[in-house]
């Protein structure tokens, strides 16, 4: 491949199967070159100094680093307790282990659910068809 161009097409015919004439190629390898440029200089216009070949991030990264400790003790942040859920707003997952392991029974679980549909059903109307005697009578099988 020759110039700039032909990579581009090479590039997007292969990763994105996309046919890209030479003069849409060379706009987009235009585009490029002036984001890249502007990548560049954008250090420079906020007053840092950045060697060739060191990205700016690292720039920043040195920058922080070099600086003196926080007076401030640092302390790590108080993890917010989960809200309480309920039986229904298990995952799958979660109510398969918990019935396993005897948290609760299969039997509370579908009360559980049922009651949670008749809820959201009027608002929701998520459900076409829903028997609850039927899971009732499933839920009391397996236990």
């Amino acid at each position: 491949m020759t110039d700039t161009g032909d990579w581009a097409r090479a590039l997007a015919r292969a990763s994105y199967g996309i046919e890209l004439t030479p003069g849409r190629a060379a706009e987009l390898a235009a585009e490029l070159a002036r984001l890249d440029g502007a990548a560049r200089e954008a250090p420079a216009a906020a007053g840092l100094e950045v060697e060739p070949g060191v990205s700016f991030r690292r720039t920043l990264l040195a920058l922080t680093r070099d600086r003196p400790p926080s007076p401030r003790p640092s302390r790590p942040a108080a993890e917010a307790p989960a809200p309480p859920r309920g039986l229904a707003e298990l995952s799958l997952v979660e109510a398969a282990e918990g019935v396993r392991r005897g948290d609760f029974s299969a039997l509370e679980l579908t009360h559980a659910c049922l009651a949670r549909i008749e809820r959201a059903q009027p608002r929701h109307n998520c459900f076409i068809a829903c028997d609850p005697e039927a899971a009732r009578a499933r839920a009391r099988r397996a236990a």
